[in-house]
C-alpha cells in the first residue's frame, strides 16, 4: 500500500516528467518536426499532441502543408540559381518548383535579371551559413528568408 506522502512524491515526479515531455513536443512542433514524427518519438497520441500545443498557446501550422524547408532544399536551390541542370540536384523538379514558389522566385531562370539573382543566392549562402548544422529551418526561421529573398525580388 502506498502510503500519503510517497504518492505526493511519485505524482510530484510524474507531474515534472510530463512537463519535460510537453516542453519537448513543442519545441519539436515549432522547429518544424512533423506531426506523426512527434506522435513517435513520444508514444502519444495526436489528440494528447494537440492538447499539449493548445494549452502551450502554439500556434498550429496549415493543414497539409510541408512543415519545413530543409537545407538540403536550400543548397538545391543556390545550385539551381548558379546554373546546375534540375537533372544533377538532390530534390525533384516539382520540390524545386515548390520551393521557388515559397521564396516568391519566378519558374523560370531566365525570368530572374542577373542582379537579383545574385543577390538571392548570396542572401541564401549567407543564411546557410548560419544554419548548416541543422537538417531542417524552424518555421519562423524559413518565413524571415522568405520575406528577405521577397523583398530582393521587388
Amino acid at each position: 500500500m502506498i502510503m500519503p506522502k510517497e504518492a505526493k512524491r511519485c505524482f510530484a515526479e510524474l507531474t515534472v516528467r510530463v512537463r519535460i515531455v510537453a516542453d519537448c513536443v513543442v519545441a519539436d512542433y515549432v522547429r518544424g518536426m512533423r506531426i506523426k514524427d512527434i506522435q513517435r518519438k513520444y508514444g502519444i497520441s495526436e489528440e494528447t499532441m494537440y492538447k499539449i500545443l493548445s494549452r502551450r498557446g502554439v500556434k498550429l501550422r496549415g493543414k497539409g502543408c510541408r512543415a519545413y524547408i530543409t537545407t538540403a532544399d536550400l543548397m538545391a536551390l543556390v545550385d539551381y540559381l548558379k546554373g546546375a541542370k534540375i537533372e544533377d540536384l538532390p530534390v525533384s523538379k516539382w520540390r524545386l518548383i515548390k520551393i521557388k514558389q515559397f521564396f516568391g522566385i519566378p519558374r523560370r531562370r531566365k525570368d530572374l535579371d542577373d542582379k537579383r539573382r545574385r543577390e538571392v543566392i548570396e542572401t541564401l549562402e549567407n543564411f546557410l551559413r548560419s544554419y548548416n548544422d541543422m537538417p531542417h529551418l524552424p518555421t519562423e526561421t524559413a518565413e524571415e528568408l522568405r520575406r528577405k529573398v521577397k523583398n530582393l525580388l521587388k
